[in-house]
């Protein structure tokens, strides 16, 4: 599958940081896709973490040089990847992440605090993501858990009961 390309994220070009914001609009809508924040960043701090250069690597998805969605790479090794709602299931997803592993290989393991694998954080509910990086051969390595503060709520995620 040749037909989309891997931008580098610009800030200064036209419209990368506001594509951004738009797919951080559209993911902090569904609670089943957002893990990576509690709250929706003003544009300012927005625009400030763009200028940051946050990620080790983070691309536009373009195909036929229209912004589509966004994968990047984080210094941890995490794989993040989002398409736009009307590019879903046409398995440009599947083919960023294939690849941004190929442009770059993972940092090397230290014990304790960064695998030496590409891995990706998924919320347990987007189906959607979990069925992209187990087609890619991804395998579930653990659960993580967000404990709140006494008086802190977190809103309801996936629970599991037992009987």
């Amino acid at each position: 599958m040749a037909d989309i390309t891997l931008r580098a994220v610009d800030p200064a070009r036209d419209g990368d940081i506001e594509f951004l914001w738009q797919l951080l609009v559209e993911r902090s809508a569904h609670a089943e896709m957002n893990i990576s924040h509690q709250r929706m960043p003003s544009m300012r701090e927005h625009i400030a973490y763009v200028d940051r250069h946050p990620y080790r690597a983070w691309y536009i998805v373009e195909r036929r040089f229209e912004r589509i969605g966004m994968v990047c790479l984080t210094h941890q090794n995490e794989i993040g990847v989002h398409i736009i709602p009307e590019h879903r299931g046409g398995g440009w997803g599947r083919e960023a992440v294939k690849r941004i592993t190929k442009l770059h290989t993972p940092l090397p393991a230290v014990p304790g605090t960064l695998p030496g694998s590409f891995v990706a954080n998924v919320n347990p509910a987007n189906v959607a993501s979990r069925a992209l990086f187990e087609s890619l051969g991804g395998i579930v390595i653990q659960h993580t858990y967000l404990v709140p503060q006494p008086g802190e709520d977190h809103g309801e995620g996936e629970r599991e009961t037992k009987t």
